[in-house]
């Protein structure tokens, strides 16, 4: 409703150009500021930025329609949605560095797990939904939502994982 179907891909690239350069600008800084500083000034810096840009989002973006007031989406499923993938966060990186182990990061994970299909099932029952599942039934939008998540996901664990091997590997 927001954007034409003929302007679509122009946001969606908009989208991908925007978390192209993030990843790379991102990483840049914030170990400019780590190096320099500390690690605690990237907060200071992030914290702020981020409402900043949340106000504008609010003040400058179009409402879905004319005369409503902005309001938040699922709170409940935006909880269930937070502490979920904070277990699986801290299960996989438990993992990984070696202080979780054995059933407490299986325990962690699967309830991480539980907790992000809860959200995602009471999104799909909601008025106000954290994401509209509708959209996944646009073959054109769940392509493309699908091969994004993908190249995401294997930048992702390139930029989590190199690290690990450089530190490991390389000293």
């Amino acid at each position: 409703r927001l954007l034409p179907e003929d302007h679509r891909g122009r946001g969606m690239g908009a989208i991908a150009a925007g978390s192209g350069i993030s990843v790379i600008i991102g990483p840049t800084i914030g170990g400019l500021i780590g190096d320099v500083l500390s690690w605690h000034w990237v907060f200071l810096i992030n914290i702020p930025l981020g409402i900043a840009l949340a106000a504008a989002a609010m003040a400058l973006l179009p409402r879905s329609e004319p005369g409503t007031r902005a309001r938040l989406p699922d709170v409940p499923a935006m909880l269930l949605m937070f502490v979920g993938m904070g277990l699986v966060m801290v299960s996989l990186y438990g993992f990984i560095d070696g202080y979780l182990s054995g059933p407490a990061v299986v325990a962690a994970l699967a309830a991480g797990c539980v907790l992000v299909v809860a959200s995602v099932l009471r999104s799909g029952r909601s008025d106000d939904p954290l994401v509209h599942l509708d959209l996944l039934r646009n073959r054109r939008f769940a392509t493309v939502t699908l091969i994004f998540m993908a190249s995401t996901m294997m930048g992702a664990g390139v930029m989590y994982l190199l690290p690990y091997y450089l530190s490991m590997a390389e000293g």
